[in-house]
């Protein structure tokens, strides 16, 4: 299913296990509280996807929770495996197409892009802002995540948890420190943040207190090769170190 022009999304949205949605050259608005999840798959169907492509723009009219990636925290990512996991892709290829090589955005979540037990991430060409966090990687431990992010803008957050009326969230991820970030990993490893081609940028902007770049808990925990691989990233205007580690090494 290809989705394109002005949308809109009222109320939570899972796109099942065997099916693909594709949002090209769209602006979504959802309503408040919306949650987008991308379903884990079983061993005979793949994952819901959710590809993103051509300057798409997503915010909300409120606060949305953003999208959710499902994984299979007990199944690895060799051969077909890893389509077994839901998966989000994001990306501006270059071309005809109207919107071709136009940053996407994701603006107004309270955690934007989050996956959990493993769900596949291949971000590229993407501007976060305005959201209570930008990206959360959490509890994948039976091999490495593989998930990559490059040619991404980490604009500045927004505190929008004291004042969302939202009563249907997840748990929420662990307060393991002490200041906002822009992206947080805990429990998982294998993560690509900068490729050789592709650069990230990290500007807050204005932010009131102390703002982490990349907060990382317990990657090698488990004994990843590497927990993040941080390469061709820049960090402007960050109001403290621009990586946090608690406990196991980071590049």
């Amino acid at each position: 299913m290809a989705l394109t022009g002005n949308i809109v999304f009222d109320g939570d949205i899972i796109i099942k296990k065997g099916v693909t949605v594709t949002l090209d050259n769209a602006t979504l608005i959802t309503t408040p509280c919306t949650r987008i999840t991308l379903e884990k798959g079983d061993l005979s169907t793949n994952g819901g996807k959710l590809i993103i492509k051509n300057g798409t723009a997503i915010s909300s009219c409120g606060t949305w929770e953003g999208i959710v990636v499902e994984g299979i925290a007990n199944l690895g990512k060799s051969g077909t495996d890893k389509a077994k996991h839901g998966t989000l892709e994001i990306n501006s290829p270059s071309g005809s197409s109207t919107g071709a090589g136009t940053q996407n955005r994701l603006n107004d979540a309270l955690t934007a892009i989050r996956s959990i037990d493993g769900g596949n991430l291949n971000i590229d060409k993407i501007d976060f802002n305005y959201n209570d966090k930008h990206i959360v990687i959490e509890e994948y431990t039976i091999t490495d995540h593989d998930a990559v992010i490059r040619n991404a803008n980490f604009g500045p957050l927004q505190n929008m948890r004291p004042y969302t009326t939202c009563t249907n969230l997840l748990p929420f991820y662990p307060v393991s420190s002490s200041a906002p970030a822009m992206v947080y990993i805990e429990n998982a490893g294998g993560i690509e943040i900068g490729t050789a081609t592709g650069a990230n940028t990290f500007k807050p902007g204005n932010h009131l207190n102390r703002v982490d770049g990349i907060v990382i808990v317990d990657g090698k925990k488990f004994g990843r090769t590497y927990s993040v691989r941080l390469r061709n990233s820049e960090f402007d205007g960050m109001i403290a170190t621009g990586l946090y580690a608690k406990s196991g090494e980071y590049l």
